[in-house]
């Protein structure tokens, strides 16, 4: 059996460069624009998760010791670690894209295929991130309902006096 990969590879260096038009030049400078844009705007959230976090550690350690006791996971640092994995995660495709957007608009003005490449690179690692983050999630979800449904088929036995079992 043939490895289609690489028969593909030898077809493709047989062919001639690729050549970009300019209407796909100007499609690619769009991109760049709206592209920084959004990674600019990710990174403003970013710093706003990080200050939330932040300012979730600050508000909790100054909480009441009584409400402290029945929100235990408020003040044990746990929601501001919560807050901070959540900034690291947005972080890095907001750092890809705006490479992206830096390379593509110098690869278009200078002409450079180097910088196409990286900018293409840099694509590539966000599309990556992205997709290996869908998965993780995927998998996710896959264990939640896996463990939904073995609770359904393995219902809990209530005790009669159970004050909250009695509410449902």
């Amino acid at each position: 059996m043939q490895d289609h990969s690489s028969a593909d590879f030898s077809e493709q260096t047989q062919k001639p460069d690729l050549v970009i038009p300019r209407t796909s030049l100007y499609l690619l400078m769009e991109t760049a624009k709206w592209g920084k844009f959004l990674s600019i705007a990710g990174f403003v959230g970013v710093g706003l998760i990080l200050i939330l976090a932040l300012g979730f550690g600050f508000i909790f350690d100054r909480m009441d010791p009584e409400v402290a006791q029945n929100v235990p996971f408020l003040t044990n640092g746990l929601l501001p670690g919560i807050y901070i994995l959540m900034a690291l995660l947005y972080f890095f495709p907001c750092l890809y894209l705006f490479k992206f957007s830096q390379k593509i608009k110098s690869a278009v003005l200078s002409r450079d295929q180097t910088q196409l490449v990286e900018a293409l690179t840099h694509q590539k690692s966000l599309y990556k991130f992205i997709g290996i983050f869908t998965l993780i999630v995927l998998c996710f979800y896959a264990v939640i309902f896996l463990f939904l449904v073995v609770g359904a088929l393995f219902p809990y036995n209530q005790k009669k006096s159970d004050p909250i079992g009695s509410l449902f």
